[in-house]
Parts: structure tokens; C-alpha cells; sequence
């Protein structure tokens, strides 16, 4: 949890159950991540870390509500599912959520060994920038 050092107020949640940890454990290599938009009560954005086991099946590996969209807040929410996770990170995150490009967030995961896919990017930017019934496969 995050709160404002000066109010008390609390910012960020962030939480993870055990079962989530393990599954982390076991198929944390490739990880989405995605938030939703301001559709709970408070209007913070869900965050939600999401991957696949080997079955296909979705496991979710933690999940956050976010005061605000700023790179404190991301920055704080990777730093805290980082150190939930063990330190571990993951080899790719798959992201459409451009503002996840920050230099904050470039700083933390790229550069330390997390690369982002640049087809899913590359796809999410032409899905959002086409036209209405035009096909777009990125490359």
C-alpha cells in the first residue's frame, strides 16, 4: 500500500495472494499488463498482471488500484510487483497501454532485462490508429 506522507491518505493498492505468487513462479515469463478505465466506485484504474499456464489458461499474478495514471504511481506499482515477486521479473510484457512507455518505465524493465514486445506495440498502435474495416497486421 502507498499512502501521501503528508495526509495519510491512501494512493495505491497493490495485492497478491500466494496461489498468484506461485503461478508467477511457474509461468511469470510473459506477463500482460493492462489497467482498465475508471469504472470502479473510487474511479482508479484496475491494474491487472495477467499470463498463461500451459494449459492456455489465464492466471492472474497480481493486481492493483492506482490513485492516478503518473509515473509515480506506475513507477511505484512495478517496483512493488517486482519485490512481491521475489525480485523476478519478466523476460516480455505485453502492453498496449502507451503510457507505459515512460523513461521511468523504459529505466526500470528494459534496461534491466525486460524487453517489451514491439508487435503487440506495433498491432495496438495500428488497431487504434485504422481506419474502420481496414485489416492491419504489424511486422
Amino acid at each position: 500500500m502507498d499512502a501521501d506522507p503528508k495526509t495519510g491518505v491512501t494512493r495505491n493498492i497493490f495485492w497478491s495472494h500466494a496461489s498468484q505468487r506461485a503461478e508467477y513462479r511457474d509461468f511469470g515469463d510473459v506477463i500482460t499488463f493492462d489497467t482498465t478505465h475508471k469504472t470502479n466506485s473510487r474511479r482508479m484504474p484496475l491494474a491487472m498482471f495477467v499470463g498463461a499456464n500451459n494449459n492456455l489458461k489465464n492466471v492472474t499474478f497480481g493486481q492493483a488500484l492506482i490513485g492516478d495514471e503518473s509515473t509515480g504511481s506506475f513507477k511505484w506499482l512495478f517496483e512493488t510487483f517486482k519485490s512481491c515477486m521475489g525480485g523476478r521479473q519478466p523476460h516480455v510484457i505485453l502492453t498496449g497501454v502507451p503510457y507505459f512507455l515512460s523513461n521511468t518505465m523504459i529505466a526500470n524493465f528494459i534496461l534491466s532485462g525486460c524487453n517489451i514486445s514491439s508487435f503487440w506495440i506495433a498491432n495496438c498502435m495500428c488497431l487504434t490508429l485504422s481506419p474502420p474495416g481496414l485489416l492491419c497486421t504489424a511486422r
